[in-house]
């Protein structure tokens, strides 16, 4: 589907006051781009231990704050430290020990710490925190994206390919007159009130999914209320086995 080529639907909290008020919460928790101010004043020395401990690395920005579905408070700066391939390891838990430890050299007095899949550093007293995932760069998708390896949280690698998942979000998210991303807010609000172990990209695709079968059976509007509700159900079903729905856009 090609959201752009459609016309932007016409919210349901237009005449609704539950959803009006589900929609203005989503609006004022959405984390907004000066609360990454700190991310990006360090990101230059960040970069600058990472690629003279592995030559060739670069940092990219990734992660909710590119799609906008970040929650006040709670959504970190995330970045990939692309690697090139033949300096990582087998063992992802090795490499991201590695990475973990050359960051340590250059900031002794921070509290960084591996939390897989990714390397945690905190700044400003723990109020802001830039995680950064190691990972090689591996060709590209389907649809043409790049596609990259990253920690898998066991020990091995798995493919990723955020871009691809960003597009897709962005492009259902303009079918729906920006409600998608509501949506997402407000699951995110649900899983940090609750303190629910689940990972945001997951929430992501699985809203993004739920908005694509609307899509797909003629809904144009998304009932804020109602679909956090089914979504939630979704949540339910699939609790013991987050391996029934895929964290990749299906098409790619």
């Amino acid at each position: 589907m090609n959201a752009l080529s459609s016309p932007p639907a016409t919210p349901i909290w237009a005449d609704s006051d539950v959803n009006k008020a589900l929609a203005r919460l989503a609006d004022t928790a959405a984390s907004r781009r000066a609360q990454t101010i700190a991310g990006a004043i360090h990101r230059g020395t960040l970069e600058e231990k990472l690629v003279s401990a592995f030559v060739g690395a670069r940092l990219a920005a990734t992660g909710s704050n590119r799609t906008l579905t970040g929650v006040a408070g709670h959504s970190d700066e995330d970045y990939f430290a692309i690697i090139p391939a033949h300096l990582l390891k087998a063992d992802s838990q090795a490499s991201l020990d590695d990475l973990g430890a050359a960051l340590r050299e250059r900031f002794p007095r921070t509290a960084i710490r591996v939390d897989r899949p990714c390397v945690r550093v905190p700044f400003d007293d723990g109020t802001e925190t830039i995680e950064i995932t190691p990972v090689a760069h591996m060709g590209y998708t389907l649809l043409g994206f790049p596609q990259f390896l990253i920690p898998d949280g066991t020990g091995g690698w798995e493919p990723s390919a955020p871009e691809s998942h960003n597009a897709y979000v962005h492009d259902i998210d303009i079918a729906f007159g920006g409600d998608v991303r509501r949506l997402i807010v407000l699951a995110k609000i649900w899983k940090y009130e609750r303190n629910v172990a689940i990972r945001s990209f997951f929430i992501e695709i699985t809203c993004a999914l739920h908005a694509c079968s609307l899509y797909a059976r003629g809904v144009r509007r998304i009932d804020l209320a109602a679909d956090l509700r089914a979504w939630l159900d979704i949540q339910k079903r699939c609790a013991l086995d987050r391996s029934q729905v895929s964290p990749r856009r299906p098409d790619d």
